[in-house]
């Protein structure tokens, strides 16, 4: 039973823990009972198989800087996420607001069979890309139709902590490349949370905000506006 209020944002949108979980409950507990974001997937439980792979945003009220880490939800506890801002598959992009450059690059190379481990690989893929264009110049650019090969074998790196044992990897690392060949990676920011948004999570930890909506055991603030 946790004593004390845990509140993070999930792809932008406020989720008070219930007193029920302890902090030393997973992550993907809560992801998947929770909240509506059931991508991330409990595969091994040890953190080996990348199913359950999620993005957390950390706002530091001091510096005002964000940290971002992808992290193993089976492995995470609630009590080290709190206040934390957290981004699933879901919060990459649907349907509805567009789809991110990864999610549309694994179906063009048919990068998924059963897709039970599709969600860890897709927040994997984009983190990396991020990481990669965050090393690069702000002006720098890939020809179009020529993939920069150091870019292509960092961002496939990013998959290290990640396993598919139905798909085959080529399809995925096809993908990737794909992702390395964008003429500005830059402009393809990987994730929902920015500063702002994960401040305003950080900044409204007290339950029962006006405008929240009850989902049974949860109260859900959202979206996070930035």
């Amino acid at each position: 039973m946790c004593t004390s209020t845990i509140v993070l944002a999930v792809n932008g949108e406020r989720v008070v823990v219930p007193a029920s979980f302890s902090p030393s409950h997973r992550l993907i507990d809560v992801l998947r009972s929770e909240t509506r974001f059931t991508g991330p997937k409990v595969g091994c439980g040890e953190g080996g198989c990348g199913a359950c792979t999620v993005l957390a945003d950390r706002f530091d009220p001091v510096t005002g800087a964000v940290s971002r880490a992808t992290i193993n939800s089976c492995l995470a506890t609630i009590g080290s996420c709190n206040g934390a801002s957290i981004t699933t598959a879901e919060g990459l992009g649907n349907s509805k607001r567009g789809f991110h450059p990864v999610q549309e690059a694994l179906a063009k190379h048919f990068a998924s069979q059963c897709g039970y481990c599709t969600p860890g690989i897709t927040v994997a893929l984009a983190a990396a890309a991020d990481r990669a264009a965050a090393a690069e110049p702000a002006a720098a650019t890939v020809e179009a139709g020529g993939c920069d090969s150091a870019r292509a074998a960092a961002i496939a790196a990013g998959l290290d902590g990640n396993l598919c044992r139905c798909t085959g990897w080529r399809p995925i690392i096809d993908a990737a490349r794909e992702i390395a060949d964008l003429e500005d990676l830059h402009k393809h920011a990987c994730c929902c949370s920015s500063s702002s948004r994960c401040s305003k999570a950080l900044r409204q930890q007290a339950p029962g905000t006006a405008g929240g909506r009850q989902h049974g055991s949860r109260r859900v603030q959202g979206p996070v506006a930035s």
